[in-house]
């Protein structure tokens, strides 16, 4: 499902950066050498716990992120680079956004009372233009794929220090051809942020996640959810409830504001806005009514000056794993081939062996036969005379005579009695069998045994059993970053 990466480790992990219930976030570096130029990028990798390696609803999500997302080129949206596997598991590749999430800055700025007006609406107004991107995404057909990203929430809104703003995490997202598919009875999201279609597992659309950014943005005016309780209560609320009058919570707000409010958190899905752009349109004009009263507030500013403390001590961090000595890495290597397509490789490359350069080998194995043949017919011969002479001087010889004879014939260190006359013979072949240079010595298991092991178990001509390799396993995500 998911391709290796290169026979190199193109990423260098650096340090995690978050942790959730399913998988966790690293910062890592991407460095490669092009004709002695070195490319270098920080990068942020999603990863699977192990305990999820066999989840195939996970890894299905990881896969769907990764197809639909990569899909997305806005600004406003977190790009998926690259998507792969490794010793590791499975994996996303993504920017690296230097900032904290919109959950995080709100509760910052809590015991400071609300952000101010012009900053949340240019927070909204950066939402609605990645939500806009994402449902109009295409494939590379230029079929549109009906993203709907179904878990708009304060976690999944990365504010950068540079004043950018991202939507990210469209681990659940539904689109056209995903290939995991929701169960039956089964909602997916967070239940504090789902339109009252999704809540009763009716067709969604676009038009869902508007209402998500609808309760975004009640909370960014108000301070609170627009209804109070446990997400369950929020989810009977939801569908049963009166939604609040946000003209009557914030009087001083403009009535443009107040009435796009009242759209974006409709029951009725005619009634809201028809796409993200339309939304988009109303909060400029706000924007713009507010910096001609106020004079403009920067984002990257009131972020950089609020957090200045936090983007220094991330840098450091980076830089302090940067200069370290890499820890030691392993390539990743091609997934393991079963046995018997094992077999199949090495039955292949001793036929090559064979039909290219095996006639000097046959020739040098048949004269090491006629030669090994020859000592044994000589050695036949010298011990049948040799026999027949011990035969006929044991008859008159004392006994310790024949004791003499008999150690000279069993020791290969004592000197014979009456050496033969004949050539010297050479070594006497061992027992285990001859091997080819390219052949491997077989190792000795290292089992513990009762009985002792013989060393010829193995016949002669037959190669060693090979232990299969272990397979490739699918390694390691939480689909919530509370702890970015």
């Amino acid at each position: 499902m998911l391709a290796r990466v290169s026979s190199a480790p193109r990423y260098r992990t650096l340090f995690t950066l978050a942790r959730g219930g399913m998988g966790r976030i690293d910062v890592a570096q991407r460095r490669e050498g092009l004709e002695g130029a070195t490319f270098e990028r920080l990068v942020a990798i999603k990863r699977l716990h192990e305990a999820f390696a066999h989840d195939e609803e996970l890894v299905g999500m990881l896969v769907d992120e990764a197809r639909i997302a990569g899909t997305i080129r806005h600004a406003n949206v977190v790009s998926v680079l690259d998507v792969g596997r490794d010793d590791e598991g499975p994996f996303l590749v993504m920017d690296l956004v230097e900032g904290l999430s919109l959950q995080q800055l709100t509760r910052a700025f809590a015991s400071e009372g609300l952000l101010p007006l012009q900053i949340s609406l240019r927070i909204l107004r950066q939402v609605a233009a990645g939500l806009h991107a994402a449902h109009e995404s295409r494939d590379a057909r230029g079929e549109a794929l009906g993203v709907v990203h179904r878990d708009v929430s304060p976690q999944n809104v990365l504010v950068g220090f540079d004043g950018v703003v991202r939507l990210t995490d469209f681990g659940i997202a539904k689109a056209i051809g995903a290939s995991s598919a929701t169960s039956a009875g089964v909602v997916k999201g967070k239940l504090r942020y789902m339109a009252p279609e999704q809540l009763a597992f009716g067709a969604i659309d676009r038009r869902t996640d508007l209402y998500a950014l609808g309760v975004l943005a009640f909370e960014l005016f108000t301070g609170h959810h627009p209804f109070e309780g446990s997400p369950e209560d929020v989810a009977r609320a939801t569908l049963s409830g009166v939604t609040p009058d946000l003209g009557d919570e914030c009087p001083e707000l403009p009535s443009a504001l107040v009435e796009l409010l009242f759209r974006l958190l409709a029951r009725d899905v005619g009634l809201r806005p028809n796409d993200a752009a339309e939304v988009g349109r109303v909060l400029d004009e706000v924007l713009a009514e507010l910096v001609a009263e106020e004079g403009p507030l920067d984002l990257a500013q009131l972020v950089e000056t609020r957090f200045s403390a936090e983007r220094a001590q991330l840098r450091a961090r980076i830089r302090d794993a940067l200069d370290a000595p890499p820890a030691a890495t392993t390539p990743a290597t091609p997934i393991e081939a079963s046995p018997a397509t094992r077999v199949e490789v090495v039955r292949h490359e001793r036929s090559d062996d064979d039909g290219h350069g095996s006639r000097p080998r046959r020739a040098f194995a048949f004269g090491v036969v006629l030669v090994v043949l020859s000592l044994a017919a000589v050695g036949w011969l010298v011990s049948t005379r040799t026999t027949s002479d011990a035969s006929t001087s044991a008859a008159s010889a004392r006994p310790d005579d024949v004791s003499t004879t008999v150690s000279a014939t069993s020791s290969p260190t004592s000197p014979p009695a009456s050496p033969p006359a004949s050539p010297p013979a050479s070594p006497e072949p061992t027992s285990e069998p001859l091997r080819e240079p390219s052949e491997p010595t077989p190792s000795v298991d290292p089992i513990e045994r009762s009985e002792p092991v013989e060393r010829n178990e193995r016949p002669e001509g037959v190669a060693p059993r090979r232990r299969p390799s272990a397979p490739a396993r699918v390694g390691a995500w939480s689909w919530e970053h509370e702890s970015r």
